[in-house]
């Protein structure tokens, strides 16, 4: 008998969050601070499955580590975007040469900066990326910033407050989807159980989507912030999950390119070669399963 799948889990992927605190499925749990760790942590076998935005197993993959795809959310435009205050002189994105950006560097807000500099026809190098922080919305504030990539209920609470806008919005730039992803021997050997954590997350995401507020509460009382922010930013997230197919790596494989051309990764990377068929076919036949059973239908 296999011994259970070993999930990883962090305050920035909200599927993983609530899967397991929800009794949805067989699984060992590992919680640990962030999701640019993830990969490491995969190769290293101390997780089975972890789940990030789109950059950190872009920046896996171009290390040499050997990722597989699990499966992924509907775009996430709302997750958060580059913002500046209503007086900023900053009024596009070629306004920020020689300005500080402050975000998460290496999550997802490291492709839409990328994204966004790269359209705009400024280096990556022309603007100074600074870690993001709890006291970065009050930096911009004093005008030490030119720009903030917030996210989740910080994003809400600066916009909704009128304290910042967006500089851009985030669904011009990338999808920005939830990203699951696992290493290769698993993909190969336990792909009947990947498909169960897939449909599991899909589950997790429909208590979620039912019970809003109890979510927030929760999210609000493990990782702190207010929980009409956290209901606000739950409601606006989709919560699907898709198998691996084309629309999803030629959107990745658009993100990888753009990482490599600015000089982010240290190679470019062809994202097909992170996937594996079999396990897209196992997924998909698992998450059918799942949605049949949600609505009613007989289940094949």
């Amino acid at each position: 008998m296999s011994t259970p799948i070993k999930i990883g889990v962090h305050p920035n992927n909200p599927a993983l969050f609530f899967l397991s605190h929800l009794d949805l499925i067989d699984a060992q749990w590992l919680r640990y601070s962030g999701g640019t760790t993830t990969g490491a942590l995969l190769v290293d076998g101390t997780i089975d499955v972890g789940g990030t935005g789109a950059t950190p197993p872009i920046s896996d993959q171009a290390s040499g580590k050997d990722i597989v795809y699990l499966a992924a959310s509907d775009p996430r435009p709302a997750h958060g975007t580059l913002l500046v205050t209503p007086d900023s002189d900053v009024k596009t994105v070629a306004d920020l040469r020689g300005r500080k950006v402050a975000l998460g560097i290496g999550s997802w807000q490291t492709l839409l900066l990328a994204t966004a500099l790269d359209r705009a026809g400024v280096g990556f190098d022309e603007v100074i990326a600074v870690p993001s922080g709890e006291d970065s919305l009050a930096q911009l504030q004093a005008g030490e910033l030119g720009a903030w990539i917030g996210q989740g209920p910080q994003h809400v609470e600066a916009t909704r407050s009128g304290a910042a806008v967006e500089l851009i919005p985030a669904s011009e730039l990338i999808a920005n989807p939830s990203v699951w992803f696992t290493r290769r021997d698993v993909a190969r050997e336990r792909a009947d159980e990947l498909a169960v954590v897939a449909g599991a997350l899909e589950d997790a995401g429909a208590w979620v989507q039912a019970n809003p507020r109890a979510a927030a509460e929760l999210y609000a009382r493990e990782e702190g912030g207010s929980a009409d922010a956290w209901e606000a930013f739950l409601s606006a997230i989709p919560w699907t999950v898709n198998p691996i197919g084309d629309a999803f790596t030629d959107e990745q494989q658009r993100g990888a390119d753009i990482l490599a051309r600015v000089g982010f990764i240290e190679r470019a990377v062809r994202i097909a070669d992170a996937t594996e068929p079999a396990l897209a076919d196992a997924v998909a036949a698992g998450l059918t399963k799942v949605r049949a059973r949600r609505e009613g239908a007989p289940v094949a």
